[in-house]
């Protein structure tokens, strides 16, 4: 029984600080990836709307440029995080260059310190450009 307790105990205190942790990191963050693409912006553009299409967080766009660029946030407020999006399309010697920056914050203290030290800022961008080159 007192080996559950101590386990308990250690959980406990590793959240407690977790959320410590989290609490003094800042609520804001930017987070930036490019890739190279071997299509003209043209043809990523369409590919680019449809692998965001997929996310289920409500979005708005608040810039559209087809197809250089586009601006979105996450236009539901109650969430524990949010921020903008901004795609930037650039050609280059028939390819493109995307660059995806997230500048976004996160309001929970336990999810700011997931965030930062185990997930990484950038896997949500990383994912979402993982997936263009997959459609593509």
């Amino acid at each position: 029984m007192s080996i559950v307790l101590v386990v308990a105990a250690a959980l406990v205190v590793l959240i407690l600080a977790m959320v410590l942790v989290g609490a003094r990191l800042p609520r804001d963050h930017v987070a930036s990836r490019s890739a190279t693409l071997a299509r003209p912006p043209d043809q990523v553009w369409p590919a680019m709307l449809a692998v965001a299409a997929r996310s289920k967080l409500p979005v708005a766009v608040e810039v559209e440029e087809p197809p250089r660029r586009r601006v979105t946030r996450i236009s539901d407020d109650s969430l524990p995080f949010g921020g903008r999006w901004i795609f930037e399309l650039e050609p280059t010697n028939g390819a493109t260059r995307l660059t995806v920056t997230e500048q976004g914050f996160i309001k929970n203290p336990l999810f700011r310190f997931m965030s930062r030290f185990v997930f990484g800022y950038s896997a949500t961008i990383d994912r979402f450009l993982a997936d263009l080159a997959k459609q593509l």
